[in-house]
C-alpha cells in the first residue's frame, strides 16, 4: 500500500511539471485531448516513460471517478438516520456463514470519490452530494458530528476535522477508492480523521410549503447558501394546463395566481401557497374535475380554510354563502364548484 502511494505521488509530481508537457495537464478534462497528448509522449518503452505512465494513470482516474462518480443522490424521510446516510455494519451471507462488513452509503461514497479526485490532482472536478427533501428528515440525527464539517474555510475545505467512526475509517483505508492514496490522505487530513475537500458540494432541496415533521435549526441553516426559487409559470408547461369542470375549462395559471393572493391575505404567510406543479394533468394538459377536487380543493380546505370557516374563508359563493369541502360532493349542489370558480376567476372559463 505504501509502495502504491509513493507511485501515485510520483505520478502527481510528473503531471505537476508543466515543462514535461508544455501546458497544465490538470486543466484538460476531455478524454480525447488527454489521449492525444498520451500518444505524443508514447515511446517504445512505456514502462520507463514517466510522462506516459503518469498520463495513463490520470486518464484512468478520470474514467473511473470523474465521468462515472460525480453525482450522488439521496432523499431524506422521517425514518432516515445516520447509518443510512453514512453507512453501517450489516450482515451478509457467504456460503453457509453470516459475515458482517461496513456497507457505505451515499455520504461515504461521495466523500471517498471527492478525495480521490482531490488527491490525484483532478481537484477541479466537482463531486455533488444531492439531498432531496432535506426538511423531511431529522437533520441533526442524520448528520450527527458531520455537522461540524459544514464549516468551510476560504478555499472550500472543512475548517475543522472530526474523528471518523472506526468502521468508516477502516473502510476508507482498506476498501474505498482511497486505499491506494491513503498515505496522501493521511498527510492532508490525518489518520482516522474526516474533512470535506473543496470539490465536494452538498446540494439540498426543500419545499417551504411542506409542513416539516422535524424543525431545521438555525445553526444548520446557516451552514448553507440559500437560493429561493419563486413560483413562476414562465416557459413552463403548467402555463397551458386547463381545469375541466363538466365541460367548462378554467386556466390553471390564473387559478393558482388568484388563490395564492387569497392564501396570503388569509394566512399572512406564503408557506401554504400553491406551486405551478402542485397538480399534474390526467391527460395532455387537462386536469379532471375528480383530480382537482381530490387534490387541490381538499388541500385548500384542509390546510387553509377549514380553521377559518365563515371567518375570512374564501370557500363561498354569492348564492350559497360559505360552504365546506363536503358540500362539493352533495348531489343537490352539483354546480357549486363551477359557481365557485366562475366567481373566483371572473369570466376565466371557456365553454367547449
Amino acid at each position: 500500500m505504501r509502495s502504491e502511494g509513493r507511485k501515485n505521488k510520483h505520478n502527481t509530481d510528473v503531471l505537476n511539471d508543466e515543462s514535461r508537457f508544455s501546458d497544465n495537464v490538470w486543466e484538460i478534462d476531455e478524454l480525447s485531448l488527454l489521449e492525444k497528448k498520451l500518444s505524443e509522449v508514447d515511446s517504445e518503452d512505456n514502462v520507463s516513460n514517466p510522462e506516459h505512465t503518469a498520463l495513463q494513470a490520470y486518464i484512468k482516474v478520470l474514467k473511473e471517478y470523474k465521468f462515472e462518480q460525480k453525482v450522488f443522490r439521496t432523499t431524506f424521510h422521517p425514518d432516515y438516520d445516520y447509518a443510512q446516510f453514512v453507512g453501517a455494519y450489516k450482515p451478509k451471507k457467504e456460503e453457509e456463514k453470516i459475515t458482517y462488513s461496513f456497507v457505505p452509503q451515499v455520504f461515504a461514497k461521495a466523500y471517498a470519490a471527492a478525495w480521490k479526485l482531490q488527491l490525484t490532482g483532478a481537484a477541479k472536478s466537482n463531486v455533488f452530494l444531492v439531498i432531496e427533501e432535506i426538511n423531511r428528515g431529522n437533520c441533526a440525527q442524520i448528520f450527527g458530528d458531520i455537522f461540524q464539517l459544514l464549516d468551510r474555510n476560504g478555499s472550500g475545505a472543512s475548517q475543522y476535522s472530526i474523528d471518523a467512526d472506526n468502521d468508516f475509517a477502516t473502510w476508507l483505508k482498506e476498501e474505498s477508492v482511497l486505499k491506494d492514496d491513503w498515505p496522501n490522505y493521511v498527510d492532508k487530513v490525518g489518520e482516522g480523521k474526516l474533512k470535506l475537500p473543496p470539490n465536494l458540494n452538498i446540494l439540498a432541496t426543500m419545499n417551504t410549503s411542506d409542513q416539516s415533521l422535524f424543525p431545521m435549526d438555525s445553526a444548520f441553516k446557516r451552514r448553507f447558501d440559500w437560493e429561493y426559487v419563486p413560483i413562476s409559470f414562465d416557459g413552463k408547461d403548467a402555463a397551458n394546463f386547463q381545469i375541466d369542470i363538466d365541460g367548462s375549462q378554467y386556466p390553471w395559471q390564473k387559478f393558482v395566481e388568484t388563490v395564492n393572493e387569497k392564501i396570503l391575505s388569509l394566512t399572512e404567510s406564503e408557506d401554504k401557497q400553491l406551486g405551478e406543479f402542485f397538480i399534474k394533468p390526467d391527460n395532455g394538459n387537462v386536469i379532471s374535475k375528480d383530480r382537482f377536487l381530490g387534490k387541490v380543493m381538499f388541500y385548500l380546505w384542509n390546510e387553509v380554510c377549514k380553521d377559518e370557516h365563515k371567518n375570512g374563508s374564501f370557500f363561498r359563493t354569492k348564492d350559497d354563502g360559505h360552504f365546506t369541502f363536503q358540500d362539493l360532493y352533495k348531489p343537490e349542489k352539483k354546480d357549486l364548484l363551477k359557481k365557485f370558480l366562475d366567481e373566483l376567476l371572473k369570466d376565466g372559463a371557456s365553454q367547449d
